[in-house]
């Protein structure tokens, strides 16, 4: 049981006999303000206990600045590592492979990419399912940032949905003007 959690049930149990709302009062104000001013091992952890019963995850290092957990500093000097060698020390969270996440990730792209034939990034990102990664994620997770390279690396087939080029043979009339003056000047006569 938390500290949070602890003073809960004591003003559950101070409610009920109807007296005490001075203490109900104060009793309520500490709960708000948890962790107190100095952080303890025991506020340190029962702060993060907090955190995940109120989000549901194991908080991760960018949630220590947020209120109601330890600065990293705290964290620090209390237990000599940063942040994330402490969470994974005492928290640990199974994260995925990359590979995994990469073929996770690829596999619904390639699917729906020979499904709709695009012509663009942009055009494939307008028509795609809900639940199918955009381009530029795919891409990401493949080690490159374009289109093509993209298509390249993933040895897909390039669609171009531009109508092809007909010859059309044109004539075109050609009206020479010479000028009388330009041409004295150019040849030199009087």
């Amino acid at each position: 049981m938390t500290r949070k959690q602890a003073i809960s049930t004591a003003i559950q149990a101070l409610s009920k006999e109807g007296s005490n709302q001075e203490a109900i009062q104060v009793l309520q104000t500490m709960s708000d303000e948890l962790p107190l001013n100095r952080w303890s091992e025991t506020a340190i952890y029962d702060s993060v206990e907090q955190f995940i019963l109120d989000h549901g995850r194991v908080p991760n290092a960018s949630d220590f600045k947020l209120r109601g957990l330890p600065p990293h500093p705290v964290i620090k000097n209390r237990f000599g590592i940063t942040v994330q060698e402490w969470l994974a020390e005492h928290y640990p969270v199974e994260k995925p492979d990359s590979e995994v996440l990469r073929k996770n990730v690829t596999d619904p792209f390639i699917t729906e990419y020979l499904r709709l034939k695009p012509c663009s990034g942009e055009k494939f990102d307008a028509m795609r399912s809900t639940g199918i990664p955009c381009w530029f994620t795919v891409a990401q997770h493949n080690g490159t940032t374009r289109w093509r390279a993209l298509l390249e690396k993933l040895d897909l087939p390039i669609y171009n949905n531009l109508p092809p080029q007909q010859a059309v043979k044109r004539e075109y009339k050609v009206s020479i003007h010479v000028d009388p003056d330009f041409l004295d000047a150019i040849v030199g006569c009087d």
